[in-house]
């Protein structure tokens, strides 16, 4: 069993967050700019998640800095639980 699962979505400086959600998860934003970019999400898990359990989906909107081109942002997640 897998507890205190997270996942950890530092936003490039190209992204504002706009909402986090899913079914279970609890999403909160920080350290983003004064104009809202370049922010870090975290997502926890409510529930443990069983061996061989699948979490549910994660949606994360953004705004993309309009100077950008679509193909040039790379984002990443990082997921962790305590044990």
């Amino acid at each position: 069993v897998a507890t205190g699962v997270t996942v950890t979505d530092e936003l490039p400086d190209e992204l504002r967050f706009v909402a986090g959600s899913g079914e279970g998860w609890s999403c909160d934003v920080s350290g983003a700019d004064g104009d809202g970019f370049a922010s870090t999400v975290l997502c926890a898990l409510d529930d443990d998640l069983a061996v061989g359990q699948t979490a549910p989906v994660i949606t994360v909107t953004v705004d993309v800095l309009d100077t950008v081109a679509v193909d040039e942002i790379v984002n990443r997640a990082v997921v962790a639980s305590t044990n």
